[in-house]
């Protein structure tokens, strides 16, 4: 109103109030949605369809004729994946619509090593049937499963993973499982113990030894919390791991750092409707990310590093991008360093 004030020289030369703007908004909204929320968003991802013909959307419809999934992607998520879907990362944790329907963010790592967004899907529980769906919907979206899929340990999501993607090595999210360890062993030295048993680049049979070493040292044969994180060891436990390639990911927080960032954009008491549009628009700003870094790339001259094959790091600024160059040098001076 301060901008239209100043405009108009004055609030008495405006016309209306501030009042008035809110009722007017209000009744837009209404408008927008006078068919059904549900209905108007369906209508919303439907038209993109017209100017994005790689756009893909499935939704299923309940009994009661409530929108209860809701799956989408538009081409520029799907090239990313072709490219980039060797490793998948998705969780759900962040609920702020409405119907506090669960966003799943399916995403992943470029190579710029930056997060890209694969998919996005809204549900209207969190079990194992609709876990199945959105995971079938993204095979169908994407023509090919990844190879490597990192979530939170939700025992329904983990069922619907082994189901979906049978030949792709799951792996447990480290935060979320020392999350859980500092929840069931409240000793902080176990703690230090049971990370460095994660994160070992060590051979089996000594993984082994330091387990039993760990077991013993704090007394905790009998927690049932350590029994069952042990038989799942193969899904967290880098010994196990560590022949696959998961692109530097080991956590979801990549997601949750999408939903950091949607949170700029939108609201709880957004409507269905609105929650899509402004995703959409939050999608968008979120990709600047990779145009910034694809400016560096291409015009940018990384400062090489004194490893004694500069001939060998021009060709290798010439070809990877900024992220993927410095990682280059960084482990041409260690193998240097070594010799």
């Amino acid at each position: 109103m301060n901008v239209v004030s100043n405009a108009a020289g004055g609030y008495a030369n405006v016309g209306y109030t501030r009042q008035d703007v809110y009722n007017y908004v209000d009744r837009c909204r209404k408008e927008n949605i006078s068919n059904g929320d549900a209905t108007a968003a369906l209508s919303y991802l439907s038209c993109k369809s017209y100017n994005d013909n790689g756009f893909f959307m499935r939704f299923k419809v309940g009994e009661d004729s409530r929108l209860e999934k809701l799956f989408w992607a538009d081409s520029i998520s799907r090239v990313d994946f072709g490219c980039f879907g060797d490793v998948l990362s998705f969780d759900t944790t962040y609920k702020k619509n409405a119907y506090n329907m669960p966003l799943v963010i399916f995403s992943g790592v470029n190579h710029h090593n930056n997060t890209c967004v694969f998919a996005c899907a809204l549900l209207n529980n969190e079990n194992e049937e609709s876990y199945n769906w959105v995971l079938e919907a993204f095979v169908e979206a994407m023509g090919k499963k990844p190879n490597a899929v990192v979530t939170d340990g939700d025992k329904a999501m983990a069922n619907a993973v082994s189901k979906v993607f049978p030949d792709a090595t799951h792996r447990l999210c480290s935060w979320h499982l020392f999350g859980n360890a500092k929840d069931h062993v409240k000793d902080k030295k176990f703690l230090f113990s049971f990370k460095i048993c994660m994160f070992a680049d060590c051979g089996i049979e000594e993984f082994e030894e330091r387990w039993r070493s760990l077991i013993t040292k704090f007394s905790v044969e009998d927690n049932t919390w350590i029994g069952n994180t042990y038989e799942k060891r193969r899904e967290w436990a880098t010994t196990y791991l560590r022949d696959k390639f998961f692109a530097n990911v080991r956590t979801t927080s990549r997601c949750e750092g999408v939903n950091s960032f949607i949170k700029k954009y939108v609201s709880c008491q957004h409507n269905l409707l609105e929650f899509v549009n402004d995703f959409d628009r939050a999608l968008r700003h979120f990709r600047e990310n990779e145009v910034k870094a694809d400016f560096k790339s291409n015009y940018g001259t990384p400062e090489l590093r004194n490893t004694g094959l500069r001939s060998l790091e021009i060709s290798g600024a010439s070809v990877y991008s900024r992220e993927a160059f410095l990682h280059f040098g960084s482990s041409s001076k260690h193998l240097m360093d070594a010799l």
